[in-house]
């Protein structure tokens, strides 16, 4: 039985494409209603992560 290979880029080829295209930064009320979900299910590096996202994002705790 002959497999298929299915072809997967290697990691330098991943991050150069990532670096052509800059991601959109989610919105601020969207990042405040992950860290409240977050801070509800006591994920600590969760809340962690979208507070620096927020204040990245120029957003006020």
């Amino acid at each position: 039985m002959k497999r298929s290979r299915i072809p997967r880029p290697t990691e330098s080829q991943a991050l150069a494409r990532a670096a052509r295209r800059p991601a959109r930064p989610a919105p601020v009320p969207a990042l405040f209603a992950a860290l409240l979900t977050a801070q509800t299910l006591r994920d600590r590096e969760g809340t962690l992560l979208l507070a620096c996202a927020i204040v990245r994002q120029g957003g006020a705790l």
